[in-house]
């Protein structure tokens, strides 16, 4: 029998090797087509007796037929290299059931991440038999549509782009840069991530630099007019020259007599080089932009040449076109099994069948229009074999998509749930962290963009604001991030100072540089929330623990509720959001508590610092307690809310009261608390001998007693009776709208004057 791990390895390395294979076949295949469109272009000015036409010729029929031995090449690996994977994904297919394998081969340490899937169902009668039908579409998030190949266009706007930097110059000092000139690179950026994006045009400028020995970058002076040449075929002896050329040329611009006389002098003084032919070559690319603001004149400017030399660029091209291959799912499954809920018990699983190890998405521009689409006798649109799936059902169901089960007579009418999960097996914990980090930055490197969401981020456009998608980020907050590649947070074990990246990192077990270089990285949300918990304990649950349930929690108790709560309970969630194209996606971390073995007093705590021998105790009794809370929460609270398909004798009503739902408190009101021992103080002064009905108190004791709560001494919280009249408050301390960013509190002159005479050095009002 074939052994899991070798298997699975041969595996991970057969789709490596595929997906290498496919990106040398798109190259190879577009360098072809590049030599036969410039032949044909030749073969259009074709003379016998023209030398330059021969010699051109003979070089590109040398270069075609190298071309066209590459292409065939690389068709034979990749077909040799898709059939073997073929054969390593039947042989891997045994060990796709995860009740069998998943114990067997994953550590309990191993974190899963799952990605949300989209169901569609139906409900069919075919041939008198009764189906259930659900077809799976993989989310936006887990299609990735990078394209490592650069475009002919990219190659351009690049050369372009590195042109409009150099222009900028170089500053004296480069610990202390020129505001000038970083505010001229910044612009040169703009414009590369309006015509690309920001997370592609960082890819752009990491695959094509200039190179900085050949290059000329000139220092920028205070009245410097900086003209930048891009070029791949630098003419360094003729330097000095040509310098001298476009510096006179730019002095004379309009003046065309003038012009062609400094040509003809050029021409003179330099028999081996003709004026046009070099302004041709190296014009400079703001060769015909206006005078700076601070220059009047062009003859008051300093002018100064700079050269981005790159290597041959038509070689950094590997495609014609921005879109040059479908976009593909590569993270799914093996197989998927559906889940149905049935009188809230789970049913025996039904798995779909094996699914490709990449699925395509989107048509193959690559291919020919006319096989991607085609009609059918029955006037019908068939896809192309690849993404037949996403309109054939019956081709879904083939493939794993898609799920036709017969119903028995007493699943017809529904079930309570569907589910559809699955664990992709053929990925071990290091090859699942690496190809996790290669979907996020594909996605970083992608027009999508990949970047973290800062708190309270509008997620869809209302009446007062805007949603935080705008497209493009602001090319001023990528600059040092995407292009300069400037960190955007320093790893610290301070938890109190972390990032939201680093926190991000090690919530989902990834590298830090992953996170690095994403935009929002350096905010401080996390830590933020954790700080506001350590700044508010006291005055909250500290105060109901230490003086309102005063003497029910020992001073051990009370320390580690308090670690705990400020350590691992956060009001802004435990893993920062994030955004992948326009949609934000949540992480909510689970785990099955009940099964966690380290709860136990035999097994250390694994990752948590244990703050003293009672810690693990603590936790224990801990989550008894709030399993007792969550069932009360549960049984007696949340049936209250009104939600959708909530059965309900007042549908309409429920439908008011859900669009009626607040997310924060509306209205505020006073009611003031009074114990009961002053209650029956003023009332002994009436009646002496007054006792008060130990019923009033019942209810809280009784509550408490049920939480293991020690009633011995009744706690002051349990002795406190509302008075029978509340007060409205209509003067709020913080009434501006909730704000992430806004942090100025509108506090009214009387509460200014109290405070000022309560703190008159310390609050600065």
């Amino acid at each position: 029998m074939a052994d899991f791990e070798q298997t699975r390895n041969e595996l991970s390395k057969g789709r490596n090797d595929r997906d290498n294979a496919r990106l040398d076949l798109n190259s190879a295949a577009y360098q072809l087509r590049r030599l036969q469109q410039e032949r044909d272009a030749l073969e259009r000015q074709k003379g016998d007796n023209n030398p330059t036409y021969l010699k051109r010729r003979a070089e590109l029929e040398k270069q075609l037929a190298a071309a066209n031995n590459n292409y065939s090449r690389q068709q034979e690996r990749f077909k040799g290299i898709s059939g073997q994977l073929v054969e390593l994904e039947n042989a891997f297919e045994f060990f796709t059931d995860p009740r069998r394998e998943l114990s067997a081969h994953f550590s309990n340490q191993t974190p899963f991440l799952l990605f949300p899937l989209r169901l569609e169902t139906r409900f069919k009668t075919v041939d008198n038999v009764a189906q259930l039908w659900v077809r799976v579409y993989p989310d936006e998030c887990l299609v990735d549509g990078f394209e490592p190949l650069l475009s002919e266009k990219e190659v351009n706007n690049a050369a372009r782009f590195w042109a409009e930097y150099y222009s900028a110059g170089t500053s004296a000092d480069p610990d202390n840069p020129d505001p000038a000139v970083v505010n001229l690179q910044k612009a040169a950026w703009a414009l590369l991530v309006g015509a690309a994006g920001d997370g592609r045009a960082a890819w752009i400028t990491r695959q094509l630099k200039p190179d900085e020995t050949n290059s000329v970058f000139p220092l920028r002076t205070e009245d410097a007019v900086i003209l930048a040449i891009a070029t791949d075929n630098w003419n360094a002896a003729a330097q000095a020259p040509i310098f001298d050329l476009f510096t006179k040329l730019w002095y004379a611009y309009g003046n065309e007599a003038l012009s062609v006389q400094i040509k003809d002098q050029f021409n003179t003084a330099n028999p081996t080089l003709n004026a046009d032919t070099v302004f041709n070559t190296y014009r400079p690319v703001n060769f015909d932009d206006k005078l700076p603001v601070n220059i009047r004149k062009r003859e008051d400017a300093d002018v100064k040449i700079a050269v981005a030399v790159f290597p041959d660029l038509a070689d950094k091209a590997g495609k014609a076109h921005g879109w040059s291959q479908a976009s593909r799912v590569n993270l799914l499954p093996e197989r998927l099994a559906l889940i149905r809920y049935k009188n809230n018990t789970a049913m025996e699983p039904v798995f779909g069948r094996t699914i490709p190890a990449t699925l395509a998405t989107s048509p193959d521009p690559s291919e020919d229009a006319e096989k991607q689409f085609e009609q059918n006798e029955a006037f019908d649109m068939e896809f192309a074999e690849e993404i037949r799936w996403v309109a054939d059902f019956d081709k879904a169901v083939s493939i794993g998509m898609g799920f036709r089960i017969n119903l028995a007579p007493d699943e017809v009418n529904g079930f309570q749930r569907l589910i559809v999960l699955g664990v992709r097996l053929g990925s071990d914990a290091v090859t699942g962290k690496q190809q996790l980090e290669t979907l996020f930055d594909h996605h970083y490197f992608s027009k999508k963009g990949f970047t973290l969401l800062p708190q309270g981020t509008p997620t869809n456009n209302t009446g007062s604001s805007n949603s935080g998608y705008t497209g493009t980020e602001d090319p001023d907050k990528t600059f040092d991030l995407y292009f300069k590649g400037k960190a955007g947070f320093t790893e610290t074990q301070d938890t109190n100072l972390k990032r939201d990246g680093q926190w991000m990192a090690e919530w989902l077990g990834l590298d830090y540089a992953t996170f690095k270089k994403v935009l929002y990285s350096d905010r401080k949300d996390q830590a933020d929330a954790r700080n506001m918990n350590i700044a508010l304990w006291p005055g909250t649950m500290g105060y109901v623990l230490d003086a309102l349930m005063q003497g029910g929690f020992t001073g051990e108790t009370q320390l580690n509720t308090r670690t705990f709560f400020n350590s691992y309970v956060s009001g802004r969630g435990a893993v920062p959001a994030i955004r992948i194209g326009n949609q934000p996606y949540g992480i909510l971390p689970v785990a099955p508590f009940q099964r966690l073995e380290w709860l136990n007093p035999q097994t250390p705590v694994p990752g948590i610092a244990v703050i003293n021998q009672s810690f693990p105790a603590f936790l224990r009794g801990l989550y008894q307690l709030l399993l007792q809370l969550h069932g009360r929460w549960r049984d007696d609270m949340l049936n209250q809310v009104p939600f959708v398909a909530k059965a309900s004798s007042q549908p309409y009503q429920d439908l008011l009261d859900i669009i009626g739902l607040h997310p924060n408190s509306v209205e505020f009101h006073r009611r003031y608390l009074e114990s009961l021992i002053e209650m029956k103080n003023k009332v002994s002064i009436i009646n002496p001998a007054f006792q008060f009905n130990s019923d009033v108190v019942s209810d809280a004791v009784n509550l408490l007693q049920s939480l293991k709560y020690p009633t011995e001494i009744l706690p002051q919280i349990a002795a406190l009776l509302g008075l029978p009249w509340e007060i409205p408050i209509l003067q709020l301390i913080d009434d501006q709208p909730l704000s992430e960013e806004k942090v100025s509190v509108n506090i009214p002159q009387t509460i200014k004057t109290t405070l000022r005479r309560w703190w008159p050095r310390r609050v600065n009002l």
